[in-house]
C-alpha cells in the first residue's frame, strides 16, 4: 500500500496533475475558440469548479439542483443543471436559485416547459433554458418536430 495512513475509502488529488489537467483542458477550449461549462460530476468540489471558471470555463454543468445550490453559496455564479426539473418544491427552488446567479436548465416535456414557465412567471430575471433533443440514440429528449412546439411554451 502506497498510503498506510489512510483509511478507505480516501480521496487523494495529486494537485500538480490536477491542475496540469485544468490548464490543458481551458486551453484546448480557446485555441478552438469554443466555451467551455465543465460538468462537476467528477470532483463535485467548489474550489475546484472556481478553479476552472478562473481558467476560461463560462459556467459549470452539475446534475442535481442541489449541487447547484452548494456550487452557488460557494461563489459560482453560471450554472446549468442539466437534467429536467420536475416538481413544485424543485421548481421553487429554481426561482429562488435563479435570483441570485445565472440559471440555466434543460427541459424535455410540455409538461417540463410548462411548470418551468408558471415557476418563472412575474420574475424580472428570464431563465435560460435547453430543449434536450432526442438525437437519434432513442436515449433521452424529444424528437424534431415536438421541439418547435416547445420553444413555444418556453419562450411564453
Amino acid at each position: 500500500m502506497l498510503w498506510p495512513e489512510l483509511d478507505t475509502p480516501a480521496l487523494r488529488i495529486d494537485l500538480d496533475k490536477m491542475e496540469r489537467n485544468l490548464e490543458e483542458m481551458a486551453a484546448a477550449a480557446r485555441s478552438r475558440g469554443v466555451q467551455m461549462r465543465p460538468h462537476t460530476k467528477t470532483h463535485k468540489m467548489p474550489e475546484i469548479a472556481r478553479r476552472q471558471v478562473g481558467l476560461g470555463a463560462v459556467g459549470i454543468t452539475v446534475a442535481k439542483l442541489g449541487e447547484a445550490e452548494v456550487m452557488a453559496r460557494a461563489g459560482l455564479r453560471d450554472i446549468f443543471v442539466c437534467y429536467p426539473l420536475v416538481g413544485e418544491t424543485k421548481l421553487r427552488r429554481l426561482r429562488e436559485l435563479a435570483r441570485e446567479v445565472n440559471m440555466m436548465t434543460i427541459v424535455e416535456s410540455a409538461e417540463g416547459a410548462q411548470g418551468l414557465s408558471e415557476a418563472m412567471s412575474g420574475e424580472a430575471k428570464a431563465l435560460d433554458v435547453l430543449i434536450d433533443l432526442e438525437v437519434g440514440y432513442g436515449r433521452v429528449g424529444v424528437a424534431g418536430e415536438r421541439a418547435g412546439m416547445l420553444a413555444e411554451l418556453v419562450d411564453s
